[in-house]
């Protein structure tokens, strides 16, 4: 335990379950990968076992708050590869965190002497708790991964700024989901037409080959650092890892061949995070990704998860796409290796 004025950041104990998911069941559509640490199932139709986590060294940080009790502010999550999660959603501006800012903070914005004092508890854990194995990489709320980037002396070697977005529209391909205009008609007549000419896939173990390109094209345009190199050992690691207890929908053409994907990263208590999303270069611009978007996002809601995603803030047209499969941008999101 380590104690800063007001903040208390220490190890998670069986007790923190309660209050713990009450916190991300509110703030897991930012936080989905570190929520489903704890909403474990073997299954994504399966309701969560939340329990601690088994492979991760998880802190909880706590405040005094005004009545002299103590509130959860904010949770801590390293990986046996060197990867942080975090969320600390008094550092993220507007929506619920803005109310959850005011009942921590009695009703001001955080104070400079907050800030250092909580500069001072990150600056130590990383420290004593992130070195060995070396921090690798951390993601979460883009405010809250710059803060964490100045508490740290390692060198930082790509920093991604997101966009996160949530569904907010049906995404489902039904003639009830498109008001009858010129435009959303011109829509769904495109998207039956790749309906006729691919099938959409549901992948299981027996896929791994077929899936190969895609995850590998993915993970190198889409995931790794600029000159990462990864071996076929590891993709395939990775994809088994996915088959296991995510979704992973592809566009099929008529040869069997996959061309798109859409897929699942994260299950938490209650928000799925999309992820994945892949199209082959040659089979780019022609629709394959909406469709697969909406389905994936259709098959969630019935399985009572609400989507979320992340977009590069340089990547205005994966934001039309998504916006246009009926996503809005929730909040910010930040990737940051090292």
């Amino acid at each position: 335990m380590n104690s800063r004025r007001r903040f208390c950041l220490r190890p998670i104990k069986k007790d923190d379950l309660t209050k713990i998911f009450t916190f991300l069941q509110a703030f897991e559509y930012g936080c989905t990968a570190l929520s489903s640490l704890f909403a474990q199932r073997t299954k994504p139709e399966e309701p969560c076992r939340f329990t601690l986590p088994v492979r991760n060294t998880c802190f909880v940080l706590e405040v005094i708050t005004e009545d002299q009790g103590s509130a959860i502010a904010g949770i801590l999550s390293y990986s046996s590869s060197g990867l942080l999660y975090h969320c600390l959603p008094f550092l993220e501006p507007g929506g619920k965190n803005a109310e959850f800012l005011q009942s921590l903070f009695y009703g001001k914005d955080i104070s400079a002497e907050d800030k250092d004092d909580l500069r001072f508890l990150c600056t130590d854990f990383f420290a004593n708790h992130c070195a060995s194995p070396p921090l690798s990489s951390m993601m979460g709320g883009l405010q809250s991964g710059i803060f964490l980037e100045s508490c740290m002396p390692k060198k930082i070697t790509e920093a991604r700024s997101c966009k996160l977005m949530s569904l907010t529209a049906s995404p489902a391909l039904s003639a009830l989901s498109f008001p009858p205009d010129c435009s959303e008609d011109t829509t769904r007549r495109k998207e039956t037409e790749i309906l006729k000419k691919y099938k959409l896939h549901l992948c299981t173990f027996s896929d791994a080959d077929r899936l190969s390109d895609l995850m590998t094209g993915y993970y190198i345009e889409e995931v790794l650092p600029a000159g990462t190199i990864i071996t076929d050992k590891d993709m395939r690691l990775f994809l088994n890892q996915r088959l296991k207890k995510q979704l992973i929908f592809v566009m099929e053409n008529e040869n069997g061949a996959f061309e798109a994907m859409a897929a699942t990263t994260a299950l938490g208590i209650q928000t799925a995070r999309l992820g994945g999303i892949y199209t082959l270069p040659e089979s780019r611009r022609q629709g394959l990704a909406s469709v697969l978007v909406k389905h994936i996002s259709a098959e969630l809601l019935k399985l009572h998860y609400m989507p979320v995603l992340f977009v590069r803030t340089a990547n205005p047209g994966a934001e039309k796409l998504y916006t246009n499969c009926g996503f809005s941008v929730c909040g910010g999101y930040r990737i940051t290796y090292f």
